[in-house]
């Protein structure tokens, strides 16, 4: 599979998401994508960089949300509903 050295602004939106949400890696994330590495990060880093920025995130709750990950690692034995 050849690699590309860049990622779109569309695909850096897409990594961030999937760190968080799908609990992957970005080396995980540029194999299935057949990007390298470095080209992913330098593009995922801006984006990730405002994302965690963003305070608000840890405040929301629900799946996927920074507070419920927060919780289930503090907390990884609890039964939450």
């Amino acid at each position: 599979m050849a690699q590309f050295s860049t990622v779109t602004d569309n695909a850096a939106e897409q990594a961030v998401d999937a760190l968080e949400l799908d609990d992957t890696t970005v080396s995980a994330w540029t194999r299935r994508l057949g990007v390298d590495w470095h080209a992913a990060w330098a593009g995922t880093k801006v984006e990730a960089g405002s994302w965690v920025a963003d305070s608000k995130r840890l405040e929301e709750s629900g799946p996927g949300s920074g507070r419920a990950h927060l919780e289930a690692v503090a907390h990884p034995h609890t039964d939450r509903p």
